[in-house]
């Protein structure tokens, strides 16, 4: 059984997918103990099912201690930034259920983004997934009547729930060891010791304008075809963006704010970010970095037009692309949403789609319709 559990509750946009990459491949050599990380990918689903299913998070949660249980590895880890929307008290009761062999053995921990920089990041992450299609404005007024980035009510609650075993670092360059999230994480996790990466540790880097541009033009392109997706066209955004940002190109031009917004933002969150220092950590680093957030911010917002970025052959073929994608995903969207990830980062099974069992129904049915006239037939001979 692990001696420890370490689990990583976020948050969204701070490296989540890096460290779960390296977790999920084996991309990393310890000398100082073994992990053990029962899952294909992430825990997101637990995460998902503690705010909608509790019997379901439950057992999840209890194959997981199973799995722990079973294994001679020193320390579990679970990796879920979606636990960043958990009410931590939900989390907490798995320690007197499931998780209780651990209930004096766990730690968290959470990195926050600066305020302005996660937004920009949650720009790009929405538009790319087609959850987004307006302007930046727009979806800073959305944000900010979500509460997303008001921070210290949630890390405060978190702090109340778990004390010192929760801990939260800011996601800044300066301030992670060697400058690198998965570092970071894994030191924290396994403490200083040699510890070597079999591969770059970079994972979900961010796409140019221009790519992201064309990613929302093929995404629109999409949605305009007849056909219910059932979130295939997210999947495509999620795995097609690292492999568009993996091909060089003639022009790579970095998103950024404009002044207007980079000011509302200021003024939205400025307040929060010196609560934060104050609850969490040393200094004022989001302090500082919301002060920066003008710097390097254009005077206009920059232009969001396919056409303003790419040629009328460029959109042609995306469109024709699009109609085509827009067909497969319509057809068997569960089968697209698993077989567009990664081949060594899917689930065990292809999981069946609505129409692909209701298909597989009406051909059983035919199959022993057939069988019965065939035994008729030879009982009347």
């Amino acid at each position: 059984m692990v001696e420890e559990l370490v689990i990583h509750v976020g948050d969204c946009k701070t490296g989540s997918t890096s460290v779960q990459t390296t977790l999920a491949r084996g991309l990393f050599e310890a000398q100082t103990h073994a992990l053990a990380y029962p899952t294909t990918f992430n825990h997101n689903p637990l995460a998902r099912k503690l705010r909608s299913d509790k019997s379901g998070a439950w057992a999840q949660a209890g194959k997981l201690a199973k799995a722990f249980g079973a294994s001679d590895a020193r320390t579990g880890v679970i990796s879920a930034e979606l636990l960043e929307f958990v009410d931590p008290n939900d989390l907490a009761a798995l320690f007197d259920g499931p998780f209780k062999p651990w209930r004096d053995r766990f730690r968290l921990l959470a990195y926050v983004r600066p305020h302005a920089e996660r937004f920009l990041s949650t720009f790009a992450e929405r538009t790319k997934k087609g959850e987004f299609g307006g302007e930046m404005d727009g979806l800073a007024a959305r944000i900010k009547n979500q509460g997303i980035l008001f921070y210290t009510p949630r890390v405060s609650a978190w702090k109340s729930t778990f004390g010192e075993r929760y801990n939260v670092r800011p996601f800044i360059r300066d301030q992670l060891v060697d400058g690198d999230v998965v570092r970071d994480f894994f030191e924290f996790v396994l403490g200083k010791g040699a510890l070597q990466f079999s591969a770059d540790t970079g994972q979900n880097e961010s796409l140019s304008l221009e790519d992201l541009v064309l990613m929302r033009y093929i995404i629109a392109q999409m949605k305009a075809q007849p056909g219910d997706f059932h979130g295939a066209e997210t999947a495509f955004g999620w795995n097609f963006s690292p492999i568009l940002a993996g091909q060089s190109a003639a022009q790579s031009t970095k998103l950024k704010l404009h002044e207007s917004l980079a000011r509302t933002l200021q003024d939205t969150y400025a307040e929060d970010a010196a609560a934060l220092d104050g609850l969490a950590f040393e200094g004022t680093p989001m302090s500082d970095r919301m002060a920066r957030a003008v710097d390097g911010a254009l005077p206009e917002p920059q232009s969001l037009a396919a056409e303003d970025h790419h040629s009328p052959e460029v959109l042609r073929l995306a469109t024709a692309n699009a109609m085509l994608l827009a067909r497969i995903m319509a057809a068997d969207p569960a089968h697209f949403r698993w077989a567009t990830q990664p081949e060594d980062l899917r689930p065990p099974n292809t999981p069946p789609s609505p129409q692909a069992a209701a298909h597989r129904g009406v051909v059983l049915r035919a199959l022993a319709a057939v069988r019965r006239r065939l035994h008729k037939g030879q009982d009347r001979g």
